[in-house]
């Protein structure tokens, strides 16, 4: 329960969060741009899976002071706007979302807070997974649109037993979340709840802090979250798709688990963000005793990009163009199954087999390949059902795609 509660909360601030709107490779809210597009919060298993949002006693959340932005004044370099994000999360856009696993460490230099100066980062090189549970769509085509009427994109997680929708409203000041809808599908009853809560000010930049906090209550226990972003530096990150113009940010998140007759158990997180303005996003989650500077170690770590139109043009787009990952045929499978993909240039060429926790459990190909398209089998028959992931690296390029294995 609490990795779940917490995985909801480290990344609701980020316009970061809400930057991460849309994506149809994503469990973890971060949503999908296609079908125009929607805004989500959270990395990790969506808590509306387990928990119903209801505000708590005052005396528990004292929110006065929180959904506070605030700017100074110094010229910022990279400005996040309300454009951007139009642009960004546009319907003939799609969004691919990556994680990795959550029983390992990693090991970056972040750098200092410098907001005069410009950095460099070099993302960890390591397995990234991803997830298909969620995608965008337009708030018009959904049976609960009139419940929000400004409503601008939304998002719909579909699973086997339950549907949830999220509703956001973008405007050229502000993200905000709108509205919530979960619908069992057994009885296809709806629960509605209205929501007012502040995702991001726009615009964003090196200039932006940001508090918020919001509370839950579930059945005999509540939850309080709290957290501050502040401005941690800009400059460029180096990424498996190329290189990255970002702006940092750092999530300092509390929160504040109360049960009744125990005493409250506190959980503190630094969370470092980096973003783009054409959306692309790198989230880390600092392990609890690593150096808020320097050399840090990593628990976790969530990365984005946006795939633009090809009559847009993006540098980052460019690079992934150079090679492509074709879903797998058939898909389910068993216990065999096709795997295409496509390079467009000379490289050393590596194609792993990973379970759901990270772990490799089969290696098809490691070799240098001439440019060409190519296809390889993968046998399943000694491996248990469930879903896998393939992952394709090709020189500095990486794409990751997901199977499932039925026997």
């Amino acid at each position: 329960m609490k990795k779940i509660i917490h995985a909801y909360f480290n990344s609701i601030f980020f316009f970061a969060t809400a930057l991460l709107i849309f994506s149809s490779e994503a469990d973890a809210s971060i949503c999908s741009v296609g079908g125009g597009g929607g805004g989500c919060l959270r990395g990790g298993v969506p808590l509306h899976r387990t928990l119903h949002r209801t505000f708590i006693p005052k005396k528990i959340c004292p929110c006065e002071n929180l959904n506070v932005a605030s700017k100074s004044n110094l010229n910022s370099p990279i400005v996040i706007t309300y454009e951007d994000l139009l642009a960004a999360y546009a319907p003939s856009n799609d969004l691919e979302y990556y994680f990795t696993s959550s029983d390992s460490t990693y090991q970056m230099n972040i750098g200092a807070v410098d907001l005069v100066n410009p950095q460099h980062w070099v993302m960890p090189s390591c397995y990234l997974g991803s997830n298909d549970y969620g995608e965008g769509i337009e708030p018009s085509t959904t049976p609960y649109q009139s419940n929000f009427p400004n409503a601008t994109h939304c998002k719909i997680y579909k699973y086997p037993t339950e549907e949830y929708f999220e509703y956001y409203q973008f405007t050229k000041d502000a993200i905000t979340l709108v509205g919530n809808v979960f619908v069992d599908l057994s009885t296809n009853v709806p629960e509605v709840d209205d929501v007012s809560f502040l995702m991001t000010p726009l615009n964003l930049d090196i200039n932006t802090t940001f508090t918020s906090g919001d509370s839950i209550t579930v059945e005999y226990y509540s939850i309080v979250y709290h957290q501050e972003i502040s401005p941690y530096g800009f400059g460029t990150l180096t990424t498996p798709d190329g290189d990255i113009e970002v702006l940092a940010l750092l999530n300092n998140y509390e929160e504040k688990l109360y049960i009744e007759g125990i005493d409250p158990v506190s959980v503190t997180e630094k969370v470092l963000v980096f973003i783009s303005k054409d959306g692309h996003q790198l989230n880390l989650m600092l392990s609890e005793n690593s150096p808020a500077s320097g050399n840090a170690t990593i628990d976790w770590m969530e990365y984005i990009r946006i795939l633009y139109n090809p009559n847009s043009v993006s540098d980052l787009d460019n690079a992934a163009r150079k090679f492509s990952l074709s879903p797998n045929y058939p898909n389910p499978f068993n216990p065999g199954t096709m795997i295409r993909y496509e390079l467009k240039e000379a490289s050393n060429v590596s194609l792993k087999i990973y379970d759901q926790l990270g772990k490799e459990v089969a290696e098809l190909i490691n070799e240098e390949k001439p440019a060409g398209t190519y296809e390889e089998k993968f046998d399943g028959s000694k491996l248990a059902s469930g879903i896998y992931f393939c992952q394709l690296k090709a020189g500095d390029l990486i794409a990751t795609r997901k199977l499932m294995l039925m026997k």
